[in-house]
């Protein structure tokens, strides 16, 4: 379950927030506020548009994930249903960990660095307490839960730290983006929760149905969460051809 979360965070969150800090220390240190709160916003807008769908994906069908990837051997049925209670709790604060990846880049380019520890010190306390709470009653889906919730502790601390500077505050872009974002997200955990209720019988039968199974709701996922942000604009094709050319110019 850890191994799933880690890889949209790995390849979203920290990959943004290595590529964001360079530029944001330079804008900041310019006194560049137009730019600082552009650079800040896209950056949050490129990890929600990349992070809710993949949390949602993890939450609606975490079963159907694990008994694809890891049901063979001693890694029984009854081992996959426990790790998907464990993922759907780490879903929770996947959003919030990768943006406040970004955050905390936006603390560091400001040459603070004690803040982000400070936090995360009285966060990772706050998460030992609240695992402790929830151990008993949903067991070591517990200790995820605890997890996905405090990170959105985290996040609100890190946002209110930010507060007095006017430059890393959302702007109407990212505003009217996350809205239409969480629309398309909604929208596919739909249709990929039916589906896989249809397909559970298939699925079933062997290792080779569940790889097939979950391959096909990865490109139903695909398909209809990029219909979604397409049609109502949270994203644009003519951002996508700007981005694409550039990065085939560099």
């Amino acid at each position: 379950a850890d191994r799933l979360n880690q890889l949209p965070l790995g390849m979203v969150g920290i990959a943004v927030g290595t590529a964001l800090l360079p530029m944001l220390s330079k804008s900041i240190a310019a006194n560049n506020k137009e730019e600082t709160q552009h650079l800040f916003n896209r950056a949050l807008e490129i990890c929600m548009l990349l992070a809710l769908p993949a949390a949602v994906a993890l939450f609606v069908i975490p079963e159907t994930l694990m008994r694809a990837l890891f049901e063979r051997g001693e890694f029984t049925a009854a081992d996959s249903a426990v790790a998907a209670k464990v993922l759907m709790g780490y879903a929770i604060g996947l959003p919030a960990y990768i943006a406040v990846k970004v955050f905390s880049t936006a603390y560091w380019s400001q040459q603070d660095t004690l803040s982000p520890v400070k936090i995360a010190i009285m966060t990772t306390a706050l998460n030992i307490s609240l695992a402790l709470l929830l151990i008993g009653p949903f067991g070591v889906a517990g200790i995820s839960i605890a997890t996905g919730c405090v990170a959105w502790f985290q996040l609100g601390f890190l946002y209110r730290g930010l507060k007095k500077n006017d430059a890393l505050q959302f702007d109407a872009r990212f505003k009217a983006a996350i809205l239409k974002i969480i629309f398309a997200t909604l929208v596919m955990g739909g249709a990929l929760l039916a589906v896989d209720n249809y397909l559970h019988d298939f699925t079933a039968q062997s290792q080779l149905t569940r790889i097939l199974g979950l391959g096909g709701l990865v490109i139903l996922g695909l398909i209809v969460y990029a219909t979604g942000v397409i049609t109502t604009g949270a994203i644009k094709i003519a951002d996508l051809k700007r981005y694409l050319l550039r990065k085939k110019a560099e």
